[in-house]
């Protein structure tokens, strides 16, 4: 069991959505009160930027991986469109010392779908950039 605190970010998901590629409900962001974030419309507003900005460089890196194989640079657009995007705002609470081992720290076992899947490669960090894995 995952110990964990989660809020998906994305382009208009309502509460819930129902998608088809994954024939599951992906809940919807529930933004924290004012009582417990002070502007909390200043932090959605900045999370939901940079949910913009990030996706906006996917849709460029799906540009760039058509040029090697050929493609016009458009041709993996259809990938983006109405895409399934969503950002995780992940909180990992402290757990008590005393607490269960059935809680692990982190995100237990779970698949990621997306166009740009295949194998997980270890890859050391290099500083300002985004790794696509």
């Amino acid at each position: 069991m995952s110990w964990t605190r989660t809020a998906n970010i994305g382009d208009g998901i309502p509460k819930h959505t129902f998608t088809s590629l994954t024939r599951s409900l992906i809940p919807g962001p529930t933004w924290p009160s004012e009582d417990v974030l002070p502007n909390v419309d200043d932090f959605k507003a900045t999370v939901l930027d940079y949910y913009i900005e990030v996706f906006n460089l996917a849709k460029d890196i799906l540009k760039v991986l058509a040029l090697p194989l050929d493609l016009e640079e458009s041709y993996l657009n259809e990938y983006a469109t109405d895409a399934v995007a969503i950002m995780r705002l992940l909180h990992y609470p402290s757990q008590p010392p005393d607490s269960p081992e059935k809680f692990t720290r982190g995100i237990g076992a779970h698949k990621d779908f997306g166009c740009a899947n295949k194998e997980w490669l270890d890859v050391a960090p290099t500083p300002d950039t985004f790794v696509v894995n």
